[in-house]
Formats: C-alpha cells, sequence, structure tokens
C-alpha cells in the first residue's frame, strides 16, 4: 500500500518505534484496486469494500489500527466531519464488527 518515498518513510519511522515489520505491522487499504486515473474512490467503491476491510481487521485481530490518510479515515470514522489534519494524533474507540472492538488513531 505504502510504495516510493512515503512507503520507505513509513519504514522508517515503523523501524526506529522498535516495531519488526514482518511480525508487529500489517498494511492493507480501504479499496483494494486502485481507480481509474488514480481518482479518489466513491462512496459506492468504499461501500463495496468495507466487508472485506472489516473481515480483515477481525482475522488480524490489531490491538491498535492507524489510519492514514482522508480516504481511511472517512471510511472508518464516517461521522467524523473535522478533516484529517483536525484530528490528527486523536484517538477513537471504533465499533468494528459483531465481535470485536479497537482503538483506532487518525495519523
Amino acid at each position: 500500500p505504502f510504495v516510493g518515498r512515503a512507503g520507505q518513510l513509513l519504514d522508517k519511522i515503523m523501524l526506529a518505534a522498535g516495531f519488526d515489520l514482518e511480525k508487529d505491522v500489517y498494511i492493507t487499504n480501504v479499496v483494494k484496486r486502485r481507480p481509474p486515473g488514480n481518482r479518489d474512490p466513491t462512496a459506492a467503491e468504499v461501500a463495496h469494500y468495507m466487508p472485506m476491510l472489516r473481515e480483515e481487521i477481525r482475522l488480524v485481530a490489531p490491538m491498535i489500527v492507524v489510519l492514514c490518510g482522508r480516504i481511511a479515515m472517512t471510511a472508518l470514522l464516517p461521522a467524523e466531519k473535522r478533516g484529517i489534519t483536525k484530528v490528527r494524533g486523536e484517538w477513537f474507540n471504533v465499533h468494528l464488527s459483531n465481535s470485536m472492538n479497537a482503538e483506532e488513531s487518525a495519523v
């Protein structure tokens, strides 16, 4: 999901924080296929992939979910009306499925 300079920076940040990238970190996207022309996904495209994302999160069973980017934030925090820069660093408790809760941070 994160490639190029952004991916390299994320890797450096995770390593500096003491995470093992193979054991401690799982990265995924809300939308599993890039929309044509690299445009933002539509609400319908996000809705299509949400059951898959929720199942992924259920199977991985993370202690924390870090939301990187506006699309991830709006998909998992739909009631939040402030922009991503306004909620940066805040913690949210989000009900993700019938069987689990996780804490999420918008970054």
